[in-house]
């Protein structure tokens, strides 16, 4: 039979042995070939395990919801709520820490992304829960000149959004922290620093004060911090006294003997009068009394300005009335002027006209290669800034000299980076008296 024949061959189970090994060899090759890829496509194709993305709707921290009530510092729709953040990412530069009521910072604003265009976003932060802090901010118009001051100032009220284009000066008023107003309960704040612009910020609360001066540029902080206290009299020897009665609500001024010129800023309105004067019949009375109005609904009025003068004696009250309590920054120790000199910025020299009817003047020499920038602030609200020393061909002149206002006070303030001498000035009768305010700066 045919099987016989086969099984009976010697020779074809050893040649079958060998090739059905061979074929499932072959075919086990191709099996694994099929069960995994190549190394190849091992090292470049096939991707590692990844954590899955966010989704749009999911975010990483959930962000400080604005509060329901009106927000105290308005802000742009594309803004983030006025009590964010908290703690901002890069951190700043204290320029006001005082523990018990308030802190006073100055962040970096790289990109303009917190809110405002401005190179730093000031932080007021009260660190008392039963002491809100009453915010005055007075920022003076950078396009103003001493040719063509500007001559009008415009009340905002807590409304942070707009107003920080040249073209004018701004008065701005706040308080932060005050839970009994939710329009004012937020805490901390946030407040721009505009650039090249001098401003003028006052911190108050019913047991203690400050202003701070503050003048931003090319990224660098100029400041002057006076603290205050509470006030109950000022008194200029050879002139006259000026004294708070609490339960009026009003100043008593009251002249040693002759005349005393007293000059009143409340609220961006100026008002200007003599106590034991002999120019108007008005004027004679001896003392006189003068209140701080408030507007409408507001409890605390914040800053005002308050000067008696005459001739070389001056006395300047810059203060904060917060519920009828009145915490201040007082100074006396005026003298005539002829020179003042702030080191390593610059000299200002008074120059008293022989020609009747010319005004005085200052000249403002720059001490060594730095330009010094002068920023002249009038309580009747004119405002201008100069440069002297400068690299614009109208500022390069050094020394310059600059027009002083008549029969009304102001403050003269010249600067550079960190560098910063104020006064306060009264010219009447070709006389002119000056008030250091400070020499120093920071």
């Amino acid at each position: 039979m045919r099987v016989k024949r086969e099984c009976g061959n010697r020779l074809a189970l050893p040649l079958a042995v060998p090739g059905a090994l061979i074929r499932l060899a072959a075919l086990a090759i191709l099996l694994a070939s099929c069960a995994r890829p190549s190394p190849l496509i091992e090292a470049s194709q096939v991707p590692e395990p990844k954590t899955p993305a966010l989704r749009a709707t999911e975010i990483v921290s959930t962000p400080t919801q604005a509060p329901e009530s009106p927000a105290p510092s308005p802000l742009p729709p594309t803004a983030t709520p006025a009590s964010v953040p908290t703690q901002p990412a890069i951190p700043g530069e204290r320029l006001v820490d005082d523990p018990a009521f308030v802190r006073l910072t100055a962040l970096p604003n790289p990109g303009h992304r917190m809110w405002w265009a401005t190179d730093f976003v000031l932080e007021v932060q009260a660190m008392d829960p039963d002491e809100p802090v009453v915010v005055s901010y007075l920022l003076t118009d950078p396009s103003g000149t001493p040719a063509n001051p500007t001559a009008s100032m415009e009340t905002k009220g807590n409304d942070f959004v707009s107003g920080w284009e040249p073209g004018s000066q701004y008065y701005f008023y706040t308080q932060v922290g005050n839970q009994a107003q939710p329009a004012y309960a937020a805490n901390p704040q946030y407040f721009p620093l505009p650039h090249y612009r001098t401003c003028l910020m006052v911190l108050g609360g019913r047991r203690s004060m400050y202003a701070v001066f503050l003048r931003e540029n090319d990224a660098q902080i100029t400041r002057v911090v006076l603290k205050g206290s509470p006030f109950q009299a000022l008194d200029v020897p050879r002139l006259g006294s000026v004294t708070w009665q609490e339960q009026e609500g009003r100043f008593e001024v009251r002249s040693y003997g002759g005349p005393v010129e007293v000059a009143l800023w409340v609220n961006a309105t100026y008002q200007h009068d003599e106590v034991a004067g002999w120019g108007k019949p008005e004027y004679a009375a001896n003392p006189k009394h003068y209140y701080l109005d408030h507007p409408a609904g507001r409890p605390s009025l914040g800053l005002f300005l308050l000067m008696i003068a005459r001739y070389d004696r001056l006395g300047l009250i810059i203060g904060n009335e917060s519920e009828g309590k009145v915490t201040a920054v007082a100074l006396a120790g005026s003298h005539a002027w002829q020179q003042e000199r702030v080191p390593n910025l610059a000299e200002l020299t008074a120059l008293i006209p022989r020609t009747p009817g010319a005004p005085a003047k200052v000249e403002v020499r720059a001490i060594g290669s730095s330009p010094v920038e002068v920023s002249h602030f009038g309580f009747d609200n004119s405002c201008w800034q100069w440069e002297v020393n400068g690299a614009l061909p109208e500022y390069a002149p050094n020394p310059q000299s600059f027009a002083l206002k008549h029969y009304t006070p102001a403050f003269l303030m010249v600067s550079r980076y960190g560098k910063a001498g104020i006064f306060l000035y009264n010219e009447n009768d070709g006389q002119v008296g000056v008030l250091p305010v400070s020499l120093g700066g920071s």
